[in-house]
């Protein structure tokens, strides 16, 4: 209750902040997507409807769509909200650098610029976590580079015409250091590599097609998965109606030392018919198909939107649908997982139903809710059934409740801010509470930016208590991680900085016996150029 108290406190005086001065006539600048500053919101990436693991920071919330789209997606909020200045500044390089009492060190480099038509951009990072616990030691270190091409829509050659490129590489190493040998140490390497087409040469037609790679190696296993993936659509508008169809296509093959697991391929695609009535009301149905391996999914799909007035708006969307997850999503949602009889799974979210409103106020502030429902067969949760350490994969059909709601005030004289509070219910068969799965989930950030050069970031995240069995007879306590972060423009682009992680020190867990980080404190710098 106590720190449910302070996650209410810290929204509570948030929110006054916000409300007291928001009659005030405040012009805010535009977004803009080029290398010069701007006000960067929270960053919003598309999500799978899957069950949501502990201290995933996975949380969902609603993409309102525009006129060309009714469907409501439930996206992942990344929890960084970027400070950067208001002024307007041509930048192509940014280097951060900190250290602390358990990371030694962190750092990233982004560098990005452009020519006529063709912009690239590359992401270089790394991070050191030292030993909190015996073996709880972290290394990873990374790459990230992508190019665009655009054609001018005055172009004789296939205006409209963009291609894109983008790749990475990820590198990690960790031990095992809550299970019964410590010392086990696995290594994974990650690469993806992707090349888009997409033409829109007019309001009317539109279509693209994407080419992927992807490889995980997870060297304590001796196993490689490598993915060949493709994606496309088509899209026609023709008055009040139009007309979309896509497809995804998916092949996974293994390489693994004594086993042979050999190639497993998944594909799915969705037609929609879509009407739109002024701006008032958009409605869209069609029909979903899925397969992987012999077993097929068919399903009705329907999305809807009905705007009242500039500040008021409904959303609905019945989307079944399919998942295909691999090791490479075994690992994302648990690094400790250990490799059974499962390389993937093909899930069947069979009935998926979400409706969410939102209100909003001019530039200033937006407010949403909502609430869904998701019946899936052979979804999966994880466990360490013996109790030591080690948390392999268990299919189980899934069923999950969620309410949510969700604060956003965008960046003005008292500074910006983002929450969210999310109810859930996760359960199996039998009724049982999923394994990591908390009822009650937060996450607020606020950031504000003082005269004089100075500034800070205030981060809450929440997640209830959880079982740790399938049985439901034993459970890792809630969680309350709170940061703060601050910096000084010692001189132009050249900032000091310093975060102090898990303020409150307080003793929660990944999962059983798996502790995380005590309070930790870094000081660095950032550079732009």
């Amino acid at each position: 209750m106590k720190k449910f108290l302070i996650i209410f406190c810290f929204a509570l005086s948030i929110l006054y902040s916000q409300e007291e001065n928001k009659s005030q006539s405040i012009e805010l600048p535009d977004f803009v997507i080029t290398g010069k500053e701007s006000i960067t919101l929270p960053k919003i990436q598309k999500s799978s409807p899957d069950f949501i693991p502990l201290l995933s920071k996975d949380f969902f919330t609603p993409e309102y769509p525009n006129e060309d789209q009714t469907k409501v997606d439930l996206p992942k909020v990344e929890t960084e909200v970027l400070n950067i200045g208001n002024y307007s500044q041509t930048t192509h390089a940014l280097l951060r650098f900190s250290a602390g009492l358990e990371t030694w060190p962190l750092g990233e480099f982004f560098y990005n610029d452009w020519s006529g038509n063709f912009s690239y951009n590359a992401h270089l990072f790394g991070k050191n976590e030292l030993e909190y616990v015996d073996k709880a030691g972290l290394s990873l270190a990374g790459a990230d580079i992508g190019a665009k091409y655009f054609v001018d829509h005055s172009s004789d050659f296939l205006p409209g015409l963009e291609i894109g490129f983008n790749g990475n590489y990820f590198y990690e190493s960790f031990n095992f250091y809550g299970s019964a040998t410590p010392k086990i140490n696995r290594i994974t390497n990650n690469g993806f590599a992707g090349l888009d087409f997409n033409y829109v040469s007019d309001p009317f037609t539109n279509f693209g097609i994407n080419f992927s790679n992807s490889y995980y190696q997870q060297k304590d296993d001796e196993i490689d998965e490598n993915i060949f993936g493709t994606n496309a659509y088509f899209k026609l508008r023709i008055s009040d109606f139009d007309f979309k169809i896509e497809g995804n296509f998916k092949n996974q093959t293994i390489s693994a030392l004594n086993q042979n697991f050999g190639n497993q391929y998944y594909y799915s695609s969705m037609a929609t018919l879509g009407f739109k009535l002024y701006d008032i009301l958009n409605l869209k149905g069609g029909i979903y198909l899925s397969e992987s391996e012999g077993n097929t999914f068919f399903a009705p799909v329907a999305y809807g939107s009905l705007k009242f007035n500039k500040s008021i708006s409904l959303y609905g969307e019945f989307a079944p649908n399919t998942e295909f997850k691999t090791l490479r999503d075994f690992r994302n949602l648990n690094r400790y997982y250990q490799l059974n009889n499962f390389v993937n799974l093909f899930i069947e979210n069979k009935f998926n139903l979400k409706a969410a409103a939102k209100f909003e106020y001019e530039k200033y502030f937006e407010i949403s809710g909502g609430v869904g429902y998701i019946n899936s067969d052979n979804n999966f949760y994880f466990e360490d059934n013996l109790q030591n350490g080690f948390f392999t994969i268990h299919p189980e059909d899934i069923e999950k409740s969620y309410a949510f709601i969700n604060l956003l005030f965008r960046k003005g004289p008292f500074g910006q801010f983002y929450g969210e509070i999310k109810l859930q219910n996760v359960s199996g068969q039998n009724d049982k509470y999923l394994p990591y799965s908390s009822t009650l989930e937060s996450q607020m950030n606020y950031s504000y930016d003082f005269i004089g050069g100075f500034g800070l970031k205030l981060g809450l995240l929440y997640f209830g208590e959880a079982y740790t069995n399938y049985d439901n007879t034993e459970k890792i306590p809630q969680s309350l991680d709170f940061n703060l972060s601050m910096y000084y423009e010692l001189f132009r682009n050249f900032n000091l900085t310093l975060a102090f992680e898990n303020l409150l020190n307080d003793k929660y867990y990944y999962f059983r016996n798996y502790e995380a980080k005590p309070f930790d404190v870094l000081a660095g710098f950032e550079f732009r150029w």
